[in-house]
């Protein structure tokens, strides 16, 4: 049908159009993302979902890290905006009945947004390579206990000792 394009029809009144039906609407722009740095954080703040609305003052939250907050201590927020330069430095939040003051420091190199969106995922290209060796088939284990191909030394799974 794409290949006739379009048909006129018998009474010349109307033109049919064949056209190839796109279902995802592109995006007008693509947002720069950046690390900010978060500081003068009170601690009732200090949890992934307020954190997360932290990131909606300046733009769009992409992560928040977790994983450094508990290490150093410091409050990482990755957003997406439209022009990092223009980051406030500060900004008021209410939180309970007080107004707090937060400071935002963005890093200095943006990160380019890639447009594969498979890609934004929680493996790492080892265990990626792993996948694509092809589907694995779950074996059935042989008697009560099932091999313990870790090694790891669960006490609720040994046999009772006799007494």
């Amino acid at each position: 049908m794409l290949a006739i394009g379009s048909i006129t029809t018998k009474n010349k009144e109307g033109t049919i159009v064949f056209e190839k039906f796109v279902d995802d609407v592109q995006p007008t722009r693509m947002l720069e993302q950046v690390w900010v740095t978060v500081t003068r954080v009170p601690r009732m703040l200090r949890a992934f979902l307020p954190l997360w609305a932290m990131g909606s003052i300046i733009g769009a939250t992409q992560k928040v890290d977790m994983v450094h907050l508990r290490a150093t201590g410091q409050v990482r927020i990755l957003v997406a905006v439209v022009d990092a330069k223009k980051i406030p430095p500060l900004a008021d939040v209410c939180a309970g009945s007080g107004i707090y003051r937060l400071y935002f420091k963005a890093e200095e190199a943006p990160q380019v947004v890639d447009s594969d969106l498979e890609d934004d995922d929680l493996l790492e290209d080892k265990d990626k390579d792993k996948q694509a060796d092809g589907d694995r088939v779950m074996e059935e284990a042989d008697g009560a206990n099932p091999p313990n191909p870790q090694g790891n030394n669960n006490t609720s799974q040994k046999p009772p000792q006799p007494s």
